[in-house]
């Protein structure tokens, strides 16, 4: 789907093999009523609406679960379907509680759970999320709100943080094969990947992050650049690294809504090309049994539970369904 932190997620659920556990419905987007399912949902105690296509809106999870409640209503959201209340609506806890405590019901070895959250160093794991977060996830809706804002100032500096942030990144890439210093991907690694992956088709054009270039190809709405070296080569291998480990996971299309409100393109100008994006992130990612020694040497929604009923809504894009086993 359209959002990366909903998205990352899903990418938990994928590598830990909760497919059976946890199953997915699609979000269509926001309307005037907040975000809407146009055709329902499968979650209990509203699987009729799917039954009828009948819209099924995200603010009756929350009225169900408070009746007074007044927060915003988003995604992601974890729903218990036996006490009828909201587990969490934080992307980043769901995908760690997915490690830990619903890794022993998936089909994935135990080890894939443990190394997104690795034993002993889930503080260094918040701490290493929390910097990316501020600095590139959401650095780059930072820099692109500010263009439909009409504060031109405030995109310039904020661009320049995620270039740093870009810089660092790429840096740091050099001389490991993921974010945190290990020979498995952890959960940061599905946050920083799922911003990645858009860069190209989203960000760079939608937001203006068009500077230093792309990751994956130069620039997609020109095709003449196609084939042309990355401003980011380790970037590059690590984001088709974690592509072919999340592809299942990945609609490259819904990342042209972005267009739908930002002013990063003019209106006559092309959209990226996403078929030559998508090609790139196919081709070999060259870090397969990289070992950090080596790579140091040549370094300059609704979610269900069905286990006992727990339901869950990924923001902008996926809904997804957990059934708890007996």
């Amino acid at each position: 789907g359209v959002c990366p932190w909903a998205s990352s997620c899903r990418a938990a659920r994928h590598l830990l093999g909760l497919e059976d556990v946890v199953s997915m419905d699609v979000a269509d987007g926001q309307s005037g009523a907040g975000w809407v399912l146009l055709h329902g949902t499968s979650c209990s105690p509203w699987e009729a609406t799917a039954a009828s296509a009948t819209p099924f809106y995200l603010h009756e999870v929350y009225r169900l679960s408070d009746p007074l409640c007044t927060t915003r209503i988003t995604m992601p959201v974890l729903w218990d379907k036996k006490l009828n209340v909201i587990v969490s609506n934080d992307s980043w806890a769901i995908v760690k509680m997915f490690a830990k405590a619903f890794r022993s019901l998936g089909t994935a070895p135990e080890s894939v759970g443990l190394g997104l959250v690795p034993p002993g160093r889930e503080e260094e794991l918040d701490a290493v999320h929390q910097q990316w977060y501020s600095s590139l996830l959401n650095g780059v809706y930072r820099a692109g709100v500010p263009l439909v804002m009409g504060k031109p100032e405030v995109h310039a500096k904020v661009s320049q943080e995620v270039y740093a942030a870009m810089d660092k990144l790429e840096k740091l890439l050099a001389t490991q094969r993921f974010v945190m210093k290990g020979d498995r991907p952890t959960a940061v690694d599905l946050r920083v990947a799922s911003t990645l992956i858009r860069f190209d088709v989203a960000y760079m054009h939608c937001m203006d992050l068009r500077k230093r270039g792309g990751i994956l190809v130069p620039d997609a709405t020109d095709p003449s650049t196609i084939g042309a070296d990355s401003s980011y080569p380790h970037i590059a291998g690590y984001t088709r690294d974690m592509y072919q480990r999340l592809k299942p996971c990945v609609d490259w299309a819904s990342f042209l809504q972005y267009y739908r409100w930002t002013k990063g393109l003019g209106q006559s100008e092309k959209l990226p090309a996403v078929s030559h994006v998508v090609a790139s992130a196919e081709k070999p990612h060259g870090r397969d049994g990289d070992s950090e020694k080596s790579r140091e040497k040549r370094a300059p929604v609704l979610l269900q539970l069905a286990v006992g009923g727990v339901a869950l809504a990924l923001g902008a894009a996926i809904l997804l369904t957990v059934m708890r086993r007996r």
